[in-house]
């Protein structure tokens, strides 16, 4: 396995907190407005990522 220079718990911690503040309340609000916010699961393998999009975008 790699590591990126991006994979170390200061950095990881600060893009957790970024999303907290910046990107879910923007998710919460199109959720609100009846926007359909499609949800997967990033820790699944690429393949199996880039399939579970597929599907819910109906491609």
């Amino acid at each position: 396995m790699r590591t990126r220079a991006v994979d170390n718990p200061a950095v990881l911690e600060t893009r957790i907190k970024e999303y907290e503040e910046r990107t879910k309340p923007i998710v919460a609000e199109l959720e609100k407005r009846g926007y359909k916010i499609n949800k997967v699961n990033a820790a699944a393998k690429p393949f199996d990522v880039f399939a579970e999009l597929k599907k819910k975008l109906q491609l």
